[in-house]
Order: structure tokens, then C-alpha cells, then sequence
């Protein structure tokens, strides 16, 4: 911030603090596919290791966040299941890769505020009831790949229901013309093709719209879509006071 400060200052050049979430939004307007589709409203799914969030754009730089989580994020709750099962760190991507061929089934694992009337989300319980779940397991059970795969699909179809259900139910009550998702947790491919379907099935007449592959995690790419937008409605900052600010929300 410091040499953004300094540069703009001695330069003259304007200078635009970005929200990093805005910049998630941004992610998916970097595609020029996309942005062929792109209409207002558009209702996004954001999620990350450490936000799950829908928000309703109704303009650029214009949001409305209609639902969050109220404790762990999705991606959290991704992550801390993975680290238990002695996945690594972060354990998302190695939980979306074992659960292929897995049976989503064999294990019951709550879905958190699935049926509650808000669109807020919480997964701490469900982390939880994975610790739970798992550790009822013998040590060789915990070793064993059928077991391994099933589980982990089991928990990612725990958290992929409520994301969708919540992201449905919005879209029915708001009727975006487009539904977006980014974040992270978006490049699960089983998250991708779930709500995809959802869309199509539910939702007559919306697209469904995403980042390009190495686009949903964190990158400077989306930054400078995100500083774009706001030069362009003019939302420049004065060198002077612009300063960290971790608690920014839309």
C-alpha cells in the first residue's frame, strides 16, 4: 500500500483501493465469453477458504450481500475435513479428487441451515460431525481407499446440497438474469457440474457463469478487473488516506 501511495503520489496517477471479494466478482468478468452473457441482475455464489457468501450485483460496483456465513466458510469446512483425514493442507482439492467414484451415501453427514428461511450459511457443525463421523472408524478402516473415497464424497455432497439449495431458493426469490459463481471452492468440478444442473432444471432462462481454470483462487488478474471497474465509475481514492482496511464490506 505503502508503494501504491508513493507512486500515485508522485506521479498524479489516480489511485484504487480494491475490495479483494469484489475482485473474486471480478474473476469471471475476465472472460470474454462472459461477458458477452453479462446482464444485471446477476447473483453470485462466493466461495472461498474463508467466505461463503451470496450477493446480489445490480450494477458494477453496486452489491447488495444477501447471505453469509454465520461461522466456517465452505472452504473451511473443506480444508479442516481434509487436514483430520490426514489429507494435507489445504485439503479441498485432494477431497474433490478422492471422492471420484465414491459413494456420497454411505455416510450421514448434516447439512447446516439447509432448510432455514435465511440465505445465510453455517459449516461448523458439519465439521463436527466429520470428526465424529471419522473418528468412529477403526484405524484400518481409516486406511482403506473405498472407505477414503466414499467419505470424502460424502462430504463434499453435505456441502454441495447446501450451497445449492441456498443459491436456488435466492435465485427463485431475486431472479437474476445471470447466476455466477467464484471463489476457490468454485473450481470444484462437482460443485461446477451439480449447480449447473440445478440452474438448468430450476431456474428457465438464467446462465450459469464461472472463471476460467487458475482464475478462482486468489490472482492479480481479478484485482485489476475489480480497479477497472471502479476507474470506470470513477471511484478513485486519495493517496492520502487510502489504508488497509480488513473489516471493508460492500
Amino acid at each position: 500500500i505503502e508503494v501504491a501511495r508513493t507512486i500515485a503520489a508522485v506521479t498524479g496517477k489516480p489511485i484504487i483501493g480494491v475490495n479483494h471479494l469484489e475482485g473474486h466478482l471480478a474473476s469471471a468478468w475476465l472472460m470474454p465469453e462472459n461477458r458477452k452473457k453479462w446482464k444485471f441482475p446477476i447473483l453470485y455464489l462466493l466461495v472461498s477458504g474463508g467466505h461463503t457468501e451470496l450477493i446480489l450485483m445490480k450494477d458494477f460496483c453496486s452489491y447488495t450481500v444477501i447471505g453469509r456465513t454465520r461461522d466456517d466458510a465452505a472452504g473451511e469446512a473443506f480444508d479442516k475435513s481434509g487436514k483430520l483425514m490426514g489429507l494435507g493442507y489445504p485439503g479441498g482439492p485432494m477431497i474433490a479428487k478422492l471422492s471420484v467414484g465414491g459413494d456420497a451415501t454411505r455416510f450421514t453427514l448434516p447439512r447446516p441451515m439447509l432448510h432455514d428461511i435465511s440465505f445465510d450459511f453455517s459449516f461448523s457443525g458439519l465439521k463436527t460431525a466429520v470428526r465424529l463421523e471419522w473418528e468412529k472408524l477403526r484405524a484400518d478402516e481409516q486406511k482403506n481407499k473405498k472407505i477414503i473415497s466414499d467419505f470424502c464424497a460424502s462430504v463434499q455432497q453435505a456441502i454441495t446440497d447446501v450451497l445449492i439449495e441456498k443459491t436456488i431458493r435466492a435465485a427463485l426469490k431475486y431472479k437474476p438474469k445471470v447466476i455466477c459463481m467464484v471463489g476457490g471452492v468454485s473450481a470444484n468440478e462437482h460443485l461446477q457440474v451439480s449447480l449447473k444442473k440445478a440452474v438448468v432444471e430450476q431456474l428457465s432462462g438464467s446462465v450459469l457463469l464461472h472463471p476460467a481454470v487458475g482464475l478462482h483462487t486468489d490472482n492479480a488478474a481479478m484485482i485489476a478487473a475489480a480497479g477497472y471497474w471502479r476507474f470506470m465509475r470513477n471511484k478513485k481514492t486519495d493517496w492520502k488516506k487510502l489504508d488497509a482496511e480488513p473489516e471493508l464490506d460492500f
